[in-house]
């Protein structure tokens, strides 16, 4: 009786259909969308428009990167399809040739990942200037940035839609 028993469960451990598990299904953010201007000057604020959407309706996180190694920031949480502000002044202390690139990956609250995107943007004007890279006027924008980051404006999606 016992033999027949671990038999039939064995029977129906086969028969349960094994389903394959899919890597690129994993319910990640999609793809930030990264909208701001295309041309710039050095040491101007630029503001930039971040937005992603989660399958699940999970908030999002935000990791936000700069070519120039001005600003390595996280942002969030917020809501799935948020219409997220970011500002950033780009200089020329680390990288004096264009484009400068800001890449942003978005994560949901439970850890899944989006592929990073990519927005680049170009400095008209790279003649270095001595006025505009002083270090009081780079930390100064440097304070500002990371405040104007730090409590952003909230937008509410539905006037953008």
């Amino acid at each position: 009786m016992k033999s027949k028993i671990i038999a039939l469960f064995f029977v129906m451990l086969l028969s349960i259909p094994l389903l394959p598990v899919n890597a690129t299904d994993d319910q990640s953010p999609s793809i930030p969308v990264i909208e701001g201007p295309c041309e710039s000057k050095c040491g101007e604020m630029c503001e930039y428009i971040i937005q992603s959407k989660d399958p699940q309706d999970d908030d999002i996180f935000y990791s936000v990167r700069c070519s120039d190694d001005v600003a390595c920031i996280e942002l969030g949480p917020y809501e799935s399809e948020e219409i997220v502000k970011f500002c950033h002044c780009w200089w020329t202390f680390y990288q004096t040739t264009n484009p400068f690139v800001l890449r942003v990956k978005a994560k949901d609250t439970y850890g899944h990942e989006s592929e990073w995107a990519t927005f680049e943007t170009n400095l008209t004007d790279l003649k270095i200037k001595e006025d505009a890279i002083s270090p009081n006027n780079f930390l100064f924008f440097q304070l500002i940035t990371h405040l104007i980051n730090r409590f952003p404006i909230r937008v509410n999606p539905i006037f953008f839609t």
